[in-house]
């Protein structure tokens, strides 16, 4: 930059109005006032060959593929058009229509999850119990069994098949407590070893039923612990016939 010291004045800067010392290499305003339309210029150019090295690649400015025939993807052709307000309000359903298929996209995906994340987060009890409700809905349970079932197929890596022939084979029922209901959420639990991989078949142990899968949990698997608790059952049940031979 020229010095131009001598050449400074103090006046009022045309763009914020302020008194302070004006120059000709600053464009005839204050120096505060000049560097921010310089950063602002830049800033504008760096945008502009970014939107000009991704259209020569053949993609939306945001980095996503175009859509057919235009040059943004749909995510982005989605959202300029929920951004008019004017188009809101005297076509709301057009606008719902297009929100519901930006959120179909990738971006609208990602930027939902991203949202949801954020709200959990920030609201982890409301979260909780809107959560809890939406499981003790009668009218929820085939989705909740559906959700189970793709769950266990995730995490276990065993098919609906393949967990139907587990259960056969154990006759139908439960293979700790023979109980022909699952109890619980209304669906059987895998029990697996904690010593292999959740996927891993050898860490395969058999189905139960809910309470007896939450009970080898809170034994956390140990036969010791098991047996002793038998044990005490045993005890106390001797304990109330001797007080009350005609009880049970």
């Amino acid at each position: 930059m020229v010095d131009d010291s001598a050449q400074r004045t103090i006046g009022s800067c045309p763009v914020c109005g302020q008194l302070k010392f004006i120059g000709p290499s600053f464009g005839e305003s204050c120096e505060q006032c000049a560097k921010s339309e310089r950063q602002l210029e830049r800033a504008a150019e760096k945008s502009r060959r970014h939107r000009e090295r991704r259209a020569a690649a053949g993609l939306c400015a945001c980095g996503d593929a175009r859509s057919a025939g235009r040059n943004t993807c749909e995510a982005c052709l989605y959202a300029k058009r929920l951004s008019d307000r004017r188009q809101r309000q005297e076509h709301p359903e057009l606008s719902r229509s297009y929100q519901r298929r930006w959120r179909q996209t990738e971006t609208g995906k990602r930027s939902a999850a991203e949202t949801q994340r954020r709200y959990v987060e920030g609201h982890l009890e409301h979260a909780k119990a809107i959560r809890k409700d939406w499981w003790e809905r009668e009218e929820n349970r085939p989705k909740l069994a559906l959700y189970l079932r793709r769950s266990a197929h995730r995490r276990f890596g065993l098919s609906d098949g393949e967990r139907d022939a587990m259960l056969a084979a154990q006759g139908g029922c439960c293979a700790i407590c023979h109980s022909t209901t699952p109890g619980g959420n209304g669906w059987w639990c895998l029990d697996h070893d904690h010593m292999f991989d959740k996927k891993d078949r050898r860490g395969h142990r058999g189905i139960l039923c809910d309470s007896c899968n939450k009970a080898l949990g809170f034994a956390r698997d140990d036969p010791a612990r098991l047996e002793a608790a038998a044990r005490y059952l045993e005890a106390h049940r001797a304990m109330r016939l001797v007080f009350d031979p005609g009880g049970r």
